[in-house]
């Protein structure tokens, strides 16, 4: 008996001991993994990104100028918060910003 039938076919249950987990095959559902993005991230891994993307290259100096205004204290998986309204004026700050939402910053 399946009480999921969305999950049929597209799971399994893996046990280890006393505990277990569901394992979800997520291929089917377009959802996209980005295996270019490097970790741990790194100033330089966020310059290359922009440059990959936008053709343009920002500063070490942009990129903390925005970290500083999303209060992230390291560069990592959420670390911070979207910025306030027109805290971010400067084009090489919206770059950076867009980047820091691409490898999910913020």
């Amino acid at each position: 008996m399946n009480d999921a039938p969305f999950l049929a076919g597209h799971s399994t249950i893996a046990v280890f001991g006393s505990a277990f987990g569901i394992v979800l095959d997520t291929s089917k559902y377009g959802i996209e993994q980005n295996d270019s993005i490097k970790y741990p991230l790194t100033f330089s891994t966020i310059q290359q990104w922009i440059e990959d993307k936008y053709h343009f290259k920002v500063s070490k100096s942009s990129i903390s100028m925005v970290k500083a205004k999303c209060n992230v204290s390291t560069i990592d998986f959420k670390a911070g918060k979207e910025p306030d309204i027109d805290i971010i004026k400067s084009e090489n700050e919206k770059l950076v910003l867009a980047a820091f939402r691409a490898f999910e910053i913020v």
